[in-house]
């Protein structure tokens, strides 16, 4: 059976990875999955004109008890890691956006409780934000107006045109 480092050679990536570090790093995780009988994973990156992110796993293969070779997954993760980033910056700008506007913004979930309230939510209403996420959207309304809301909600859905309503918080 090859040793480690033997394995690492065989590998068609190594050629690509910069530096001894990581060839180091890899076989570490083929010389732990070899004592250890247990999967490693880490993940790199790559400079060959242009930057990839990889996911490495080191799997012991088995007979009965005994650790008999390491299978290698290596899965390219650059679009994930690309996707994930994007999301982030949007995320990001978003919240610029929004924390920055003088308008007042809810986000609600599929329940139509509150999970996010713009600054401008104290400002402009003078509560503190805090106190309404967590709430459905009726709960924000006092309790005596709460069914008039209703009715009228329901009839929001269904028009497009409806009279305004006035309710107390």
């Amino acid at each position: 059976c090859a040793t480690g480092k033997q394995l690492v050679k065989s590998v068609p990536f190594t050629p690509f990875i910069d530096g001894n570090a990581k060839l180091s790093v890899i076989a570490d995780a083929i010389d732990k999955a070899f004592r250890e009988g247990e999967t490693h994973k880490f993940s790199f990156s790559v400079h060959c004109g242009n930057h990839r992110w990889y996911d490495a796993e080191f799997h012991p293969l088995k007979h009965e008890n005994d650790v008999i070779g390491v299978g290698i997954g290596l899965f390219e993760t650059t679009h994930k890691r690309e996707s994930e980033e994007a999301v982030k910056r949007s995320e990001a700008l978003f919240k610029a956006l929004v924390q920055n506007s003088a308008d007042v913004f809810l986000l609600r979930d599929n329940l139509f409780r509150v999970t996010y309230a713009s600054d401008a939510f104290k400002k402009i209403l003078g509560y503190d934000v805090e106190t309404f996420i967590g709430k459905a959207r009726l709960d924000l309304i006092h309790p005596a107006d709460q069914e008039p809301v209703a009715v009228w909600l329901a009839q929001v859905a269904e028009h497009s045109e409806v009279p305004p309503i006035e309710f107390r918080a």
